[in-house]
């Protein structure tokens, strides 16, 4: 007997739950989702990116203990994933396993939703995207930061803009904006690319009552929207983005919106209706993050932390020094070295940066030919535009964040005689990633995670600190982070002040201290003169902390933290060193038992 597969629906639109058709596809769907439950369980309590990790931990926390956010704690992301992150927390414990709950929820979602955004394709097409879409998920970059919720909404929205036609071109452009703004509240760079992809999605739909197409001068609106679109592509390009970023992650949008610009039909009022439902629904998502900041009296830090203090570190030069470009050379270095291995390499890296670009491309020559089916282009615009999250810096995690939306929606836009070329490529892609990405720490350096080469990693058991057994860190971290703990809570009391600098916030939430700012991260918070004053102020005053942890050959250090240290340090005596890092005690405290001078290698 063949099973009728069953179905959501929203309006008259119907998306099936089990995308493969008959009863042993919703049997091989069920399976796909099945393993993605088990690996995302699997995921759990694998390797940990500590400072990431930690710094979430301590901002959750910081919240579960009354602090006010962007008043009393700095976050430099909208302020949705510290809310979730202590949802989290609230829900499953004080744990750094409990802030991958919600990752591992989401991770089982985009599967299903890839499947479903894939199920007018004959199998196993839908079953293929839903293994990419798992391959791709938080196991290869485990931590719980808002790209990835970006990710899983980004699917989301994708779904939703299939549903036009059914909805209504207006409600659909609000519901739209709404994810965009829910997408805002997690990470302000990713929702303003999603919101020019939406926005070539709605433009596109053209008019119900159009009999004819309108003369040029009537559709100038829509046409300067897509013109100063590209401008500002161009311009974010030019002035943020490496060579590599340019070509791979720019070009493809820049493509997308000049076809719009040629291809939009609508007139004035059109396009001013559909731009108001937009940003009606965006603004209707963020009022409740608007509320709570007018209510605690922080709407000008939260606007500060969320719109100026994150340019403070396009500046820094490590920004410079990454490039996508390695990635593939990496791979040929090996070849040429005698490893087989190099080839695999050069196809993964070279595949995922070429992915976004091919999916833009394809997405532009469909509107440039008018085959404008907002269905079929919904999931590769959202992909190629979502790209741009990789331009930001030039290293595989952040390149690891596009393949599940890329991927995809490359096996979904590739004309039918190379769909399943495609498809292979992806698969391809999926499998170099289960097997030598995901569920790896961080890795002892780019070069390594370059190579795919797998990090050792080991338990971390932190006596007396919060974080408990579950949190697995890579060999080489292991002694540099058991030990600093081990001073701090030797060295200073429960509650007391350390300073943690330039960028170890992780360190607050693994001692359980509190940091002597608002801020965790001084590339954050030493941004101007006032600052770098009243931080020195507190450092060398009667509430200054009681130790200062200082990284320096961190790549966040910056001349304003030297500043600080320069006029501080006077005031602290040397407890020496572990590894690289340097500890530091106040001159009004005697050192107690265990918290004595060390030197660790």
């Amino acid at each position: 007997m063949i099973l009728s597969p069953p179905a959501l629906r929203l309006g008259d639109r119907a998306f099936p739950i089990f995308p493969a058709k008959g009863e042993g596809g919703m049997m091989m769907s069920l399976a796909i989702l099945g393993l993605s439950g088990l690996l995302a369980a699997l995921y759990l309590p694998a390797g940990t990116y500590i400072v990431d990790e930690g710094t979430y931990g301590y901002l959750a926390r910081r919240v579960l203990e009354g602090g006010r956010l962007n008043l009393d704690i700095q976050d430099h992301h909208t302020g949705l994933i510290t809310y979730a992150n202590a949802g989290a927390m609230a829900l499953f414990g004080d744990d750094l396993l409990s802030l991958r709950v919600p990752l591992a929820v989401m991770m089982v979602g985009q599967t299903g939703l890839a499947m479903i955004l894939l199920a007018r394709l004959p199998a196993p097409y839908p079953l293929l995207g839903g293994l990419v879409a798992m391959a791709f998920s938080y196991g290869v970059w485990i931590n719980p930061n808002p790209s990835w919720y970006a990710v899983f909404l980004s699917f989301g929205l994708a779904a939703l803009l299939t549903t036009e036609g059914r909805l209504g071109v207006l409600p659909l452009a609000f519901a739209a904006g709404v994810v965009v703004g829910v997408i805002f509240g997690f990470r302000q760079s990713t929702a303003v690319f999603l919101a020019l992809a939406v926005s070539c999605l709605i433009f596109l739909v053209p008019a119900r009552d159009a009999a004819a197409p309108r003369p040029l001068a009537a559709t100038w609106p829509a046409r300067g929207i897509f013109v100063l679109a590209a401008g500002l592509i161009v311009y974010y390009a030019l002035a943020n983005l490496q060579s590599a970023g340019a070509v791979f992650f720019a070009l493809g949008p820049l493509a997308i919106v000049l076809a719009c610009a040629r291809r939009v039909t609508l007139g004035p009022v059109e396009t001013a209706c559909r731009l108001a439902a937009l940003c009606l629904g965006g603004t209707v998502a963020l009022l409740p993050l608007v509320a709570i900041h007018l209510g605690q009296g922080s709407l000008g830090p939260w606007l500060h932390d969320i719109l100026i203090a994150p340019l403070t570190l396009i500046d820094l030069p490590f920004f410079d020094d990454a490039s996508y470009w390695l990635l593939p050379l990496a791979g040929l270095a090996s070849l040429a070295a005698g490893d087989p291995m190099g080839l695999v390499i050069f196809g993964f890296w070279t595949s995922l940066l070429l992915a976004p670009l091919l999916v833009s491309g394809l997405a532009a020559a469909a509107i440039l030919r008018g085959q404008i089916d907002v269905k079929t282009l919904s999931l590769p615009i959202i992909a190629g535009f979502h790209g741009l999250v990789a331009a930001h810096y030039e290293i595989p995690v952040y390149l690891l964040l596009t393949p599940a939306l890329s991927l995809t929606a490359l096996i979904a836009i590739a004309p039918r005689r190379c769909r399943a070329a495609a498809a292979a490529l992806a698969s391809f892609c999926a499998g170099i990633a289960l097997l030598f990405v995901a569920g790896q720490p961080q890795a002892a350096s780019l070069a390594d995670q370059a190579r795919l080469r797998p990090t050792v990693a080991v338990p971390m058991a932190l006596a007396g600190a919060l974080g408990g057994e579950g949190i697995v860190l890579p060999a080489h971290l292991v002694s540099q982070e058991a030990q600093t703990v081990a001073m701090i809570t030797a060295c200073t009391d429960p509650g007391e002040a350390i300073f943690a600098a330039p960028m170890s916030g992780h360190l607050y939430y693994l001692a359980d201290r509190p940091a002597p700012f608002r801020y965790w991260g001084t590339a954050f918070g030493l941004t101007d003169e006032t600052a770098i004053k009243t931080a020195i102020a507190q450092l060398t005053g009667p509430k200054a902390p009681a130790m200062i942890v200082l990284d320096p050959q961190d790549k966040y250090r910056t001349a304003a933290l030297d500043t600080v240290l320069a006029e501080s340090l006077p005031f602290y005596t040397p407890l020496g060193a572990i590894g690289a890092r340097r500890l530091y005690l106040h001159s009004r405290r005697a050192p107690r038992d265990g918290c004595r001078l060390m030197e660790t290698p």
